[in-house]
């Protein structure tokens, strides 16, 4: 009989696949990173929290430049959002997801974006792909737009918008354990 430790259990039930990617991650070899959609709708705070809980080195996703953007973008036109699993992230042919992008002071619809992890000092964004009037802080139902989200208007092309903390949204996870 063969007896495993404590260690090596946690260690199988956490082991990577293709691309050093935890269980139920996908590679994007373009971005050298991969990414987990998320297809339970929670408020920003919850969707940061849950992405940190998947392994010890996920988080919301942080997109850092054009390459890492299209390929991100290029999986979610992959997918299908017409299937159960994914229906509830797309509304009207547009799909919302949360990812790392936070105002410095969430409380101030003038301070800038920065990236925030859980368990990490917020980063300062290098690489942006805001339309032309975004980031303009303004939420639903009156709320401020202190967070961000990648959004399609046609499924197809995905920007950057900003929208208020509270909303319920899908949301993308990142992991790279080998960087």
């Amino acid at each position: 009989m063969v007896t495993l430790s404590v260690m090596t259990v946690l260690y199988l039930a956490t082991s990577v696949s293709a691309g050093g990617c935890p269980s139920g991650f996908f590679y994007l070899p373009n971005a050298q990173s991969c990414y987990k959609l998320m297809a339970e709708t929670q408020p920003w705070g919850y969707s940061s929290e849950r992405c940190s809980y998947l392994s010890a080195t996920s988080h919301l996703a942080v997109i850092d430049n054009s390459e890492e953007d299209t390929a991100v973008s290029d999986y979610l036109n992959s997918l299908d959002f017409n299937t159960e699993e994914l229906q509830h992230c797309s509304y009207k042919e547009r799909s919302v997801f949360y990812i790392a992008g936070q105002r410095k002071d969430p409380t101030d619809c003038q301070s800038a974006f920065v990236w925030k992890k859980e368990g990490s000092e917020a980063k300062e964004m290098e690489y942006t792909n805001w339309p032309s009037n975004e980031p303009d802080c303004v939420g639903s139902y009156g709320s401020k737009a202190t967070c961000l989200v990648y959004d399609t208007t046609d499924n197809a092309t995905h920007v950057w918008n900003d929208v208020a903390c509270d909303m319920y949204q899908c949301s993308i996870c990142e992991d790279n354990p080998l960087a």
